[in-house]
């Protein structure tokens, strides 16, 4: 008798994980929560419910929990400060039903140690794309902007929220492709750059502040709008004191980087080239992204000297703000299949130099013009890398393996 019943409950359950999310309780998908919030996601969760307990028709609730599908925040429930007042408000992301396509967004605030539901918004959209904050009004509090697909890869649907006296506010709305949030045009609150790449040819840059609790425009720029999509981007003060937004797209034949500076009066995008309707500067196939090679808080793009070969010569490059154009900060050699390079010292290496790689050995050759060699690096299954020097060579083998530079352990 014994066994039987356990079969029986060896059976029941099976067939539970198998039969899908339909019959379940989806309430256990709420456990799904990053670990930080391990310590209040119970309360959290209880009051959440509790407010769904008391607006259902039904006794029985049966949401699901959505998540944010790119950006830093990817869980259903996102703890942060909306109103400035040093205490976290909860939010979260759900669907009120399996049959419903339109995800609800949920504000939770916390009284005495008690957490209550305050807010709830519909947010016409069938996917939350990203979700950020930004203090845009200036008083200590974040606003949250949304992202929701639209069904396109190149733009979005943009929705920017208040949290004032208990109420979640829609305060601004736009389409856009990337969205850039930090103080440029004034310190002491977060303005927003919105890039939308709105035909295949053309794309806008914007800046906008908000004023008075109105929402403003300074300066716009065109762009390259023969982008697929953004996937990174960067924001740094240039040594002339101007504000550099630079932002990596990826193209159907290659990568460029965008760069928007901000001078204080007019938002521009100098690698733009009107005539040619792109972004040529900044173009190449690889797909190696813009960084900051010199670890001084600007950012270098790479121009590809050649495309083609095993081993390939890079020049890294920033703009000049003095004299109005990009500037080389630094070469390399890149080896591209093993997918790392080596920077060339600032001073002093000799620019007929060349290089060539062995694929049996995965060894990286450097050498004079005359064909006498300086250096190699051999790489191995495990991406150790063994550096030999010769008497010729001009540094030692430390500070040449020091000027190796692992792409995989950049983007990863």
């Amino acid at each position: 008798m014994c066994m039987k019943r356990l079969w029986l409950t060896v059976c029941l359950a099976v067939c539970l994980l198998l039969s899908g999310c339909n019959g379940i309780d989806l309430r256990i998908q709420t456990q799904l929560v990053p670990p930080g919030l391990v310590g209040e996601q119970a309360s959290i969760q209880a009051a959440f419910e509790a407010y769904l307990h008391a607006s259902a028709d039904a006794s029985e609730i049966n949401y699901r929990l959505q998540f944010p599908t790119s950006g830093e925040y990817r869980s259903a429930f996102i703890l942060q400060d909306l109103n400035g007042d040093g205490e976290r408000e909860a939010i979260v992301f759900y669907l009120p039903s399996p049959e419903s396509t339109d995800i609800h967004m949920n504000l939770l605030s916390q009284t005495e140690d008690e957490w209550r539901s305050v807010a709830d918004v519909a947010t016409g959209s069938a996917t939350i794309q990203e979700v950020r904050f930004g203090n845009v009004f200036g008083d200590g509090g974040n606003a949250l902007f949304l992202g929701s697909s639209i069904g396109s890869t190149r733009e979005s649907n943009l929705r920017i929220y208040r949290f004032v006296d208990r109420e979640l506010l829609e305060c601004y709305s736009s389409l856009y492709s990337r969205v850039v949030i930090a103080p440029v045009s004034d310190t002491r609150r977060d303005d927003f750059v919105l890039l939308h790449l709105q035909t295949d040819s053309i794309g806008t840059a914007k800046l906008v502040t908000v004023d008075g609790g109105l929402f403003e425009t300074l300066s716009t720029a065109t762009v390259d709008g023969s982008v697929i999509r953004y996937t990174d981007s960067h924001i740094s003060v240039n040594h002339a004191g101007q504000v550099e937004i630079a932002v990596d797209g990826r193209k159907e034949t290659g990568l460029i980087t965008e760069l928007l500076v901000w001078d204080g009066k007019q938002l521009t995008a100098p690698l733009y080239d009107e005539l040619q309707g792109g972004t040529t500067a900044s173009f190449r196939q690889q797909a190696l992204p813009m960084t900051d090679i010199g670890n001084d808080g600007l950012m270098e793009w790479p121009v590809m000297l050649d495309e083609d070969g095993e081993v390939r010569t890079v020049a890294w490059m920033r703009w000049d703000p003095e004299l109005a154009r990009p500037a080389v900060i630094y070469n390399s050699y890149l080896c591209a299949p093993n997918d790392y390079e080596w920077l060339w010292p600032e001073e002093n290496w000799p620019m007929d130099a060349v290089a060539s790689y062995d694929g049996t050995t995965n060894t990286l050759d450097i050498r004079e013009a005359d064909g006498a060699l300086l250096f190699s690096i051999r790489m191995n299954d495990n991406r150790e890398f063994t550096v030999t020097t010769t008497e010729r060579c001009p540094l030692d083998q430390r500070v040449v393996r020091g000027r190796i530079r692992s792409l995989l352990a950049e983007e990863g």
